[in-house]
């Protein structure tokens, strides 16, 4: 009777899981580098147009979309490595503010990167372009947000911290986190991305190996909320395995999260003790249009009827339908 019950349960989940619509990248997870092809996607933006502008990591360049159509345009880097200020090596983070300007982590680079609207180059505005520790330096930054007032948000992961870089600024602050590993609410354990709230000065940080959202409360330093996770990695609703991806709903409030290991998105309501699973299946990876791999960032479109996913190692962006 028992299990009767729980594979009635099981096939009843099964149903409600969503398909994903593949707009950037081949739907079936191949790697390319052909303009209708991507290798491990990482960052992801959304602009008012609706245009998609993913970082193609291992193709060492920024691609833009346009949906209905799966060839995009380079619109940073050159898709070769390199140090040059038109190059990039692995881009991860990224952010398109209201100007259609584009800011890069330039992950292997050490240094963000701005190209402004229809720019062939960029301009290093983070970073020194060497790895450290210092308050002028990045190790392996992940994502970026940037404010109204042109202040950058840095996930600085291997330096366990979050930095704020006034604009024009030389080197950052330390906003979040000691700049060593630990798992107190005042620590951060390789912060992957972050997504800031700036009309309630909220700060959201994936904290990624510390399974957990942290929301850290930017009026008072020594205010920081556990919202997602943090009840050790594990596939239970209320638990997270390496989140990578953050995104708040402005109409909600709730919190869609990457949470990678698991190959799934969840979806947690304000003061929730558990998530929702939206995309994906938990703890079981794949390639066909209901699962993922390895997702790294998440997005809303502009009336948030739409959620897209870079799916990292199905080398392709997934679009689900929220309902």
């Amino acid at each position: 009777m028992i299990n009767s019950i729980l594979t009635s349960l099981f096939y009843f989940a099964a149903l409600s899981i969503q398909n994903g619509n593949t707009v950037g990248g081949y739907a079936n997870g191949t790697a390319g580098n052909a303009l209708n092809a991507l290798n491990f996607p990482g960052g992801l933006s959304l602009d008012y147009n609706g245009l998609i502008y993913v970082s193609d990591f291992n193709n060492n360049r920024v691609i833009k979309l346009q949906e209905g159509s799966l060839v995009g345009s380079i619109v940073s880097g050159t898709g070769v490595s390199g140090s040059s200020a038109s190059q990039l090596s692995s881009p991860a983070g990224l952010y398109v503010d209201a100007s259609l300007n584009i800011y890069v982590v330039d992950t292997f680079n050490f240094r963000v990167m701005l190209w402004h609207r229809n720019s062939s180059s960029g301009n290093r505005v983070a970073g020194t372009g060497s790895v450290g520790t210092s308050s002028s330096t990045l190790s392996y930054a992940g994502g970026i947000v940037v404010d109204s007032l042109g202040n950058l948000y840095i996930c600085d992961a291997y330096n366990h911290r979050v930095m704020k870089w006034l604009a024009n600024a030389t080197s950052g602050i330390l906003i979040a986190g000691t700049g060593m590993a630990g798992s107190s609410s005042q620590q951060l354990n390789m912060p992957y991305t972050l997504y800031l709230d700036e009309s309630n000065s909220y700060l959201y940080i994936a904290d990624g190996l510390n399974h957990r959202i942290q929301r850290y409360d930017l009026r008072y330093s020594m205010n920081v909320t556990t919202v997602a996770g943090g009840n050790g990695p594990g596939t239970g609703s209320h638990q997270l395995n390496t989140p990578i991806g953050v995104y708040l709903s402005k109409k909600t409030g709730a919190i869609y999260i990457a949470d990678s290991n698991n190959h799934r998105i969840q979806r947690w309501i304000p003061g929730a003790t558990h998530g929702v699973t939206i995309g994906g299946l938990a703890a079981l990876s794949g390639n066909n249009a209901t699962l993922l791999n390895q997702p790294r960032y998440v997005s809303l479109n502009l009336n948030e009827t739409q959620l897209y996913v870079t799916d990292g190692s199905n080398n392709r962006v997934q679009r689900f339908q929220l309902i």
